[in-house]
């Protein structure tokens, strides 16, 4: 009962992802400029997740571990969703933009004409750096937020190797700098040590 129940819960929650997939790219299709805005918004937030303000707020190592994932995935899955509809994408911007743009599409071929060879031009390089968005855009976001990641993680071993060094100043009240405290300190660790052999 249990692996038929096990394989009952999978094949469910692939149905509820593929249709929660289709819901997305309904509302995608729909609200495009929100999910371009977002789309190049989230470099902006992991690139902000490494101010210290950001660190020093309180956020947790594994609170930031998850905000990476969230945001890469979702970087990720907007350029897939982007670099798919690119097509319609170009032509949205054609249509608005260029002068005498037309598109016609005749078995699996695009066939794209403007007015003046510049339009074409300026066409072509907003279609080459659309698709270099596609890849950059979620790369800056893990970068920024890994980032993050592991500067919380310095800070938060500094923190204790200063915390750790404070305790021995404490014990050591009778040196003069923290220095020596610590050597004495270590020295008094080591001495058992060597008794034991």
């Amino acid at each position: 009962m249990g692996i038929v129940f096990h394989y009952i819960m999978i094949v469910t929650l692939i149905a509820l992802g593929f249709l929660a997939f289709i819901i997305y790219l309904q509302i995608f299709q729909e609200h495009m400029s929100f999910f371009l805005f977002l789309w190049f918004f989230l470099p902006v937030v992991a690139l902000w997740l490494n101010t210290r303000s950001v660190r020093s707020s309180g956020f947790s190592i594994f609170e930031l571990k998850v905000l990476r994932n969230l945001l890469v995935a979702a970087a990720v899955l907007l350029s897939f969703t982007f670099f798919a509809n690119s097509n319609h994408i170009r032509d949205s911007v054609g249509q608005r933009l260029v002068d005498g743009y037309e598109v016609e599409y005749y078995k699996g071929e695009v066939s794209v004409s403007t007015s003046h060879w510049y339009s074409r031009f300026g066409l072509w390089l907003f279609e080459c750096a659309f698709l270099c968005a596609c890849a950059a855009l979620p790369y800056i976001t893990w970068r920024g937020t890994n980032h993050a990641v592991n500067k919380a993680i310095q800070e938060g071993s500094a923190r204790a190797r200063n915390q750790e060094v404070e305790n021995i100043w404490k014990d050591e009240p009778s040196y003069v700098t923290q220095e020596e405290a610590i050597r004495a300190h270590a020295t008094r660790e080591k001495k058992p040590d060597e008794q034991s052999e």
